[in-house]
């Protein structure tokens, strides 16, 4: 195997396939390289779904569950990373809440939490009610999405890791072990062990292995808005738990970058770089409460895209099969993996043997 090709043979030996090339499948690379091993990338040349991520990332996330202790154990070496491809905004991290909801104890030693008065009154572009707190982290920011994967890419490449521009469609199997994949093109890719991080599409993947995954998308989606730099200086990125919205600076000064959660399910799982009049005003009315400048800012872009949702019967966003041994699915992240990458792809790596 020629170290960092792209390949395209008909069989290549690796130790590990991983399938996606999105932030998950590309931080797991990066640790199978860094213990040496030999592994085999297999995603389509078409974007994956975290080009389309917010970006946000911050030590602390409020929520409890697995993926909150995830997100802080991988804040330190994603801004590393992230930082050395220049791809890191250190805007600080706002997390709005009521008042009334108690603060973890570790969030209590790195953030600063402010009342709503004294919120107003350090970012008076924001507005909140009297019964909102703010909880800031001024080491964290956001992350440009699509430099990080170009660059992470490439940095695998020269490190030995190797590409198949395909879509994988089959996992091969002999006596309850994985062997590797099958592409669409037909090209066999043996290895000991696979990794499924192909979002959504890795339920259908793991069916060919005899394994029920069960996943569904949910529909996001990201506005631009011009509201220019002299109104949003020192802006951090805000995440309102009370609202169900973010929005966060931009690399060009003038914009900034805006979405709300929805529970929309079973969205075709395609990234489109546009977004429909109903979707902004949406997000525009979702938004507008916390930060009124985009009331009348002018839309300049969007995204309409789809995270991978778990379903109620599945197993876990990390899953090592017993049968076939040597397949693990890492997808289901419900839009969170950007943040928590390092971290999963480390639980991903585990050896179960």
């Amino acid at each position: 195997m020629n170290a960092g090709a792209d390949m395209n043979r008909d069989t290549v030996d690796a130790d590990i396939v991983v399938v996606g090339a999105g932030i998950v499948g590309l931080c797991t690379a990066a640790a199978v390289v860094h213990r040496g091993g030999r592994v085999v990338i297999v995603a389509p040349g078409d974007a994956p779904v975290s080009e389309a991520s917010g970006g946000l990332i911050r030590r602390f996330d409020l929520d409890a569950g697995p993926l909150a202790e995830l997100a802080s154990a991988s804040f330190d070496h994603l801004r590393a990373i992230a930082s050395a491809y220049c791809a890191f905004q250190p805007s600080g991290a706002l997390t709005l809440q009521y008042g009334h909801d108690p603060l973890p104890t570790h969030v209590r030693t790195r953030t600063v939490p402010y009342a709503s008065q004294s919120l107003n009154q350090r970012w008076p572009q924001i507005t909140v009610a009297p019964n909102v707190i703010g909880v800031f982290e001024s080491g964290a920011g956001w992350i440009d999405a699509p430099r990080m994967l170009v660059a992470e890419r490439g940095d695998l490449r020269a490190r030995g890791a190797c590409f198949v521009h395909d879509r994988a469609v089959r996992v091969i199997t002999t006596q309850g072990r994985v062997r590797g994949v099958v592409t669409a093109a037909g090209e066999r890719i043996m290895a000991r062990r696979v990794v499924l991080a192909a979002g959504a599409g890795s339920a259908a993947l793991a069916r060919t292995a005899q394994v029920s995954y069960p996943l569904r998308t949910r529909k996001i989606g990201y506005c631009y808005f011009r509201v220019g730099r002299d109104r949003i200086r020192n802006l951090p990125s805000v995440v309102d738990r009370v609202g169900a919205m973010w929005v966060r600076p931009c690399t060009n000064p003038d914009f900034v970058l805006a979405g709300h959660k929805v529970q929309v399910f079973g969205v075709p799982a395609v990234v489109r770089h546009e977004i429909s009049d109903s979707d902004v005003r949406q997000i525009r009315t979702a938004v507008a409460p916390v930060f009124p400048l985009v009331a009348d800012a002018p839309v300049v872009g969007g995204v309409t895209a789809y995270d991978a949702a778990p379903d109620s019967a599945t197993p876990g966003p990390v899953h090592h099969c017993a049968n076939p041994h040597g397949l693990t699915i890492a997808a289901g992240w419900n839009g969170g993996g950007f943040k928590a990458a390092p971290a999963i792809a480390e639980l991903a790596l585990e050896d179960r043997s």
